[in-house]
This record gives structure tokens, sequence and C-alpha cells, in this order.
């Protein structure tokens, strides 16, 4: 219900409004007539202090919100940085945080420098002895720590200061403890020595002994010490020096098992130690068995150097072996192992020494065979390893006119050298010049020898080597950088079209091989095949060079018998002439005697057996072997018997006719009819001085001492009856 009063309320016009404007008021105060009203006036007053302390407390309450955050946050951060092993920010960096986020992290930091400090303290008198003041290092580094920038404010000192006394009555207290541990220590461990000094002289096995050392615990020296430590002390020292085996096993037992002196009971009847002790004296005893085997191993292998140098000469006798077993200790099968070894040695050293003179005395006789010029009765075995015995010793005592000798003297006998092979095998771009050079001595020597000691792949280099030098003006330099290289081997298809179709005009420049031989199915075919190995090889050579070496290198392997190539087999390309002609006499022989017909005789010739190639057979010039009709089996020989006894006929044969026209000679001066042409020109007089002086030359020859010398087929008969009449 309302009240009108002229006096408070007036009447006011009401105007619309929106929607969104204040509420409409159908009245308005009319200040002048409220001013005379105070009551209105105090309410507001007071409303507006309470809203106004609201508003206090609010900002209030977020400033002390925001400073706890703030410090929260500087807590985390130095945590996680502490973490990762970052170092503090510096003041410059923490100025412009607010002074919540520096107190929380400048807490932290102040904790973890209190940690770091006590582990620096606890290290830094750990190394003090007991007794020592640890008051100058607690206050150098505690001095130390408050300098750092998180202790300069003084509220977090002074909050921090619970934390930073419990870490020094922590210190002080850990050094007490490790101070009497230590003196306890260094007591045990004086006396420990003392326990060890006793049992290793023998002091503390007499009651005196033993006395004594329990003497010892009544003074300051141990007073920390009791008897049931002094008991313990004392059995481990034992122990140890028993299970090492610094002291008899046996005898400490005795010992221990005793009271001895004013000991109450023996150490081995306290409980739990007799077990200990027998494990230790087990221990101890195989510790001994094994140093006694060690030094009787270290004296044997002291005398091993000297005993082997006089078993390899055969110098041990069975009396110095004996005595060496004395000496060593040895007893029962060792003694009988050490003996038995040491005789089978000696034994060996004999058989070896007979070894090696059988094998000086080879040596010589190859040598000796070789300066005689009769190196084609030794077999490839015996030059080889010859070779390889003269070489190694003209190396090693680095003479090159020795080696040059050593090399000429195989290479002319058709051995190759393995040594040198094997160097020239590994050629390089560094000693390919050096290489082709040693090379190019042995083509002046022999060029076939020469070929046997390069690989297909060396072959095709040294090639191209030569013609870039010789042919087209390089210096060494440039050739072997326009020689083919790794790089250049990647064409590897259509080689063996390319070199057959090189083959064609290859063979029509060279209609015959380089010595006039005619070039046989089998011998074109093994040029081709070495031909598309080298081209597989060295792509980059030509197919006509490729074809050239592989000629070169098959004949290496090929000799010529009666106009044919047939491969070398076991035999040497000096001993070519000789089998040729051998075979020549032995087809005439072969047709006389009905064994082949007389039109084939000319085309006869040998070749190597496939499966023993140190046996030639007679060829029929079809290829097929000449069969002996009695037994049905090839005709064959042994080609270096063959040309040894060559080689001693053509030798014998010049010594018997260089004699008997001597003696021709002698016996034409001492003739009744003397013999002079140009003396008288009468025709009847001239013929019958000639006929004449025929007759004085028959009868010198007749009574010549010395006959004709007999053919080669007849002194190889002769050679194999006197062989086989020796029993060889």
């Amino acid at each position: 219900m309302a009240r009108f009063k002229k006096q408070e309320i007036t009447r006011r016009t009401v105007t619309a409004q929106r929607a969104s404007d204040a509420p409409n008021l159908r009245v308005q105060a009319d200040l002048d007539s409220s001013r005379g009203y105070s009551a209105l006036g105090s309410t507001a007053v007071d409303v507006f202090g309470r809203l106004g302390a609201a508003a206090s407390r609010l900002q209030t309450d977020r400033a002390v919100r925001k400073d706890a955050e703030d410090q929260t946050q500087g807590q985390t951060d130095r945590t996680v940085e502490s973490l990762g092993g970052t170092a503090a920010q510096p003041a410059e960096t923490l100025a412009d945080k607010t002074a919540g986020y520096r107190r929380g992290y400048y807490l932290t930091e102040a904790a973890n420098r209190i940690h770091t400090t006590k582990l620096e303290l606890a290290k830094a008198t750990a190394g003090l002895r007991p007794g020592e003041d640890i008051a100058p290092i607690m206050q150098e580094r505690m001095a130390e720590m408050l300098k750092s920038p998180e202790f300069q404010d003084a509220a977090i000192l002074k909050e921090m200061q619970p934390a930073i006394q419990k870490m020094q009555e922590g210190v002080v207290e850990f050094r007490q403890k490790t101070e009497l541990a230590e003196i306890f220590d260094s007591q045990a461990e004086n006396l420990r020595q003392i326990a060890r000094d006793g049992v290793q002289d023998g002091s503390l096995l007499t009651a005196e002994g033993v006395n004594n050392f329990r003497a010892a615990l009544n003074t300051e020296a141990f007073a920390y010490l009791d008897d049931d430590d002094a008991d313990d002390i004392l059995s481990n020292a034992y122990i140890d020096l028993i299970e090492t085996g610094q002291i008899d096993p046996e005898n400490a037992r005795a010992a221990l098992q005793k009271p001895i002196g004013s000991a109450k009971a023996a150490l081995w009847d306290r409980a739990g130690w007799g077990e200990k002790f027998e494990t230790a004296v087990s221990a101890g005893s195989t510790v001994r068995a094994r140093k006694f085997e060690e030094a009787q191993a270290e004296m044997l292998s002291g005398m091993e150097y000297q005993l082997q140098g006089r078993a390899s000469k055969g110098q041990l006798a069975i009396g110095d072996i004996n005595a060496l077993a004395d000496k060593v200790g040895m007893q029962g099968k060792d003694r009988l192992s050490f003996v038995r070894r040491w005789i089978d040695q000696n034994d060996a050293g004999l058989k070896h020494m007979q070894s090696e003179a059988n094998r000086a005395k080879e040596h010589k006789q190859v040598i000796a065979a070789i300066n005689a010029g009769n190196a084609l009765s030794l077999t490839d075995s015996q030059l080889n390893k010859s070779a390889e015995k003269e070489w190694a010793a003209a190396v090693t005592g680095g003479d090159r006119k020795v080696q040059q000798a050593v090399i000429e003297r195989y290479t002319r006998a058709g051995i190759v050298i393995p040594q040198l092979k094997d160097m020239l095998g590994r050629t390089t771009s560094r000693n390919l010049t050096a290489n082709y050079n040693l090379y190019a001595e042995l083509v002046k020597i022999d060029p076939i020898a020469a070929d046997r000691y390069l690989s297909e792949s060396n072959a095709t280099l040294f090639a191209q080597h030569h013609d870039n030098v010789s042919k087209f003006g390089m210096t060494p330099e440039e050739s072997i950088q326009a020689l083919p290289t790794g790089a250049t081997k990647g064409r590897r298809v259509d080689v063996a079209r390319e070199i057959g179709q090189a083959t064609t005009q290859f063979y029509k420049d060279r209609p015959t091989l380089p010595g006039g031989a005619a070039r046989t199915r089998e011998v074109k075919t093994q040029i081709e095949q070495r031909a598309i190995r080298l081209a597989l090889a060295n792509p980059n050579a030509s197919a006509q060079d490729n074809l050239a070496v592989a000629e070169r290198l098959a004949l290496g392997d090929l000799i010529e018998v009666n106009g044919r190539m047939v491969p070398r087999g076991a035999t040497r390309t000096t001993a070519q002439p000789a089998i040729d002609a051998f075979v020549r006499e032995g087809a005439k022989s072969l047709a006389t005697e009905g064994v082949i017909p007389q039109e084939l005789q000319a085309g006869v010739y040998a070749s190597p057996l496939p499966n023993a190639p140190d046996r030639f057979a007679f060829m029929l010039p079809n290829g097929y072997p000449v069969v002996n009709p009695k037994t049905g089996r090839p005709v064959t020989f042994d080609p270096l018997e063959v040309a040894q006894v060559r080689a001693e006929y053509d030798i014998q044969r010049k010594e018997a006719e260089t004699r008997r026209s001597s003696e021709i000679k002698q016996a034409l001066r001492t003739a009744p009819v003397p013999v002079a042409y140009g003396a008288v020109d009468t025709p009847g007089v001239m013929e019958q001085m000639a006929d004449d002086q025929a007759a004085a030359m028959g009868k010198a020859a007749a009574s010549a001492p010395t006959k004709p010398f007999p053919s080669f087929m007849e002194f190889l008969q002769e050679h194999r009856t006197a062989r086989k009449s020796k029993g060889q």
C-alpha cells in the first residue's frame, strides 16, 4: 500500500524504456527533501565500508596465493634443474622474477647446497686420523657455503638454520662413529699382523708365545679388543696362512687341536671353527701340491731350451735324463713319462741330424749335377727343393750376384724358383716396374721358363706394360696409370665371342707357331681357352694381345716332338731335343720290327699319358698310341731318363770320337806308306797313292784301340741293363 507524502515523494512522468535497460522506477528521491534525514546516510556509509574491507581482503588473499604459487614454481624449477645437472641461475637472471619465485628457488638451492656440503665434509673428514680435530674443516666449509647467493637473504638463512644445525650434528656424529671404528680396526689389524707373524715364525706354537700374545690384550694399544676378538683374529690368521699354503697344513692341524699356554681350550674346538679349519687344511694341501708342481714345471721350463737343443743333436744320454729326473723330484708315472719323452726326443734328434746330413749331401749332389750339365738326371722335386733352399740362402746373404747366379742356374734348367714366382704373383702398382724388369731378365735366360713364373692376369699386364713403354714411348709411371684397373673390369660378357672372332685374323697373321710348328687342334683349343681367361681378367686388353699372350703361355706348357706340339708333362723343355731324337730313332726301330707300318714311321710322335705325366707314349699320326703286340699295352718311356742318358751319351760319344781320331792320326804318322798329295801329277800314280792312303786309313782305323761308338738305342739299352744289375 503506497504512501504519499508531499515532503518525501513526488510523482514523475514515466517514459518508455528498452527491455535491456534498468527496471522502470515509478518514484525518485528528492534529494533536497532527504538532506535532513541522516539515518539513510549512515546506513550507506556502513555498507560501503564493509564492501571496501571485503575487497581489500580479497586483494590480500590473491596476493598471498600468487606469492605461494610463485614460490612453488621456483622450487619446482630448481628441482628440475638439479635433476638435470644444471647449475643454479645467476642473481641477475632471477632479478626479473617475483619475490616468491626467488624465495622458492633459493630455498631449494639452499637445501641442495646443505646436502652437497654434508657430502664434502664427510669426504674431507674421512681422511683424518683418530683424534684429529674436525672444527677447522667444518668452519672452512660452512663459511664457504654461507657465501652462496641463496644464503644472503636473512629470511632464508633463518628458515634454513635448523637444517644447517642438523647437518653439522650429523657430520660430527658420523665422524665419531668412524673414528671409533678406525680405532677398533687399527687395533684389530695390528693384532692380526702380530698373529700372522707369530704363526709364520712358529712362536705362537709355544706356550710362551701364546701367553705373550694374550697379555698384549691388557695394554692400552689393544684396549678395545677382548679374548674372543683375539681368538677370532688368531684363528683367521691360521686359516689364511693354511689355505694359501704358506704354512704346512698338517703341522697347523696338530697345533690347533690342543690348548697352548694360557689358552683355556683348543682353537679347533671353538663353535663353528673346526669345519673352517678342515676346509682350510684341504685347500692348503692342494695349493702346496700345485705350488710344488708349478716349481717343478718352472724348473723344467728353464731346462727345456737346453734339453731341446741337446736332444735335437742326439746328445742326451739315458744317465743324463735320469739325473735330471732326480733333480726335479720326479717320481712314479711322472718320472717314467719324463724319461721316455726325452729318450724319444733324443732318438728323433739323431734321425733329424741324419736326415739333415742326407739332405745336405743330396743338395751338394744336385748342385754338382747342375754345374756339370746333368740337370736332366734330376727330378723336378729335387730341383725345386734345391732351388728353394739356395734362393733362401742367397736372399739372407744379401749378395745380388749370388742371387743372379741362382736365378740363371735354375732357369736354364727349366725350374721355377717358388719364392720368385710368389713375388711376381704379388705385383702391384708400386712394384710393377721392378717385377717387370725381373721378368725381362728371366726372359733373356729362357723365355719359355720365364712365362711359367706368371699368372695369366699378370702375363697380360706385363705384355701391355711392355707395349706401352717400348711401342708407345710411355714412361714406366705413365704406363702404370694407363693399365686397366678394377674400375674398368665390368665388361665380362661376350668375351668368348670376341676371342673367337679374333682368332681368324690372328692365325692368318701367324700361320705357324713361333718355332715353325703347325698348330694342332688341341693347341688352338688351349690358346683360345687361355685367351678367354685373360680377357676376363684384363678386359681392357685387345683380343689380339690376349691371344698373343695366351699362345706364349701355352707354349710354356708344350714341347715339340717330331713336328707335333704336345704337353710337357713332367719333363722339361731342355729335354726336348733328346726326346725328339729318341722318338725318331724309336719309330725307325718300331717300323723295322714290324710293330708299325713303314709309311707311318715319319709321323710317329710321343705324348705324356693322361694319368701318368712322367711317362710318354709313342703315338701314331692319327693320335692313337702305338701298342706292343706282345703285351697289348702302349709303348712308353721315361722322358727324363731318355734326356739324362742322351746327355751322357753325347758326352761319351764326343770323348770317344776325339780319342779315336787322335789314335788314327797317331797310327798314320807311323804308317810305312807316306801320304802326300800334289807331289806328282800323273793320274795313274795319283790313283795308286789314293788307294794306298785309303788302305792306310783303314788299317789305322782298324788298329785304333777305341772302337766306333754305339748308337743311342744300344747305349740306352746298356744303361738300363747296368742299372738293373745294380738293383736301381
